[in-house]
């Protein structure tokens, strides 16, 4: 086993492109040493992973989650009412 540490510090001067583009960079050359070394296995973690994690997994929970969630609130409502004459009737 063998562990590679790097230290990466960022400018700051362009705070959400930074992040982004090291993680990148950082894949592009994970899968270059995979794809050249399919015997090694490559796991990327550390402060600037976890930065770029978080954002992309809201990102992915809104565009996969938020509409499922919705359908099912739309459903279960659909059902308690008993059909769509309750829901397009005013409550007032």
């Amino acid at each position: 086993m063998t562990a590679l540490k790097i230290v990466v510090e960022l400018p700051g001067e362009d705070m959400p492109r930074e992040v982004p583009e090291v993680v990148a960079s950082v894949r592009d050359l994970k899968s270059y040493i995979t794809a050249t070394y399919p015997d090694i296995d490559i796991y990327l973690t550390g402060l600037v992973m976890m930065n770029n994690d978080f954002p992309e997994a809201s990102q992915w929970d809104m565009q996969h989650l938020m509409p499922l969630a919705l359908l099912l609130i739309m459903g279960m409502v659909f059902l308690q009412l008993r059909g769509y004459a309750a829901l397009s009737e005013p409550c007032w």
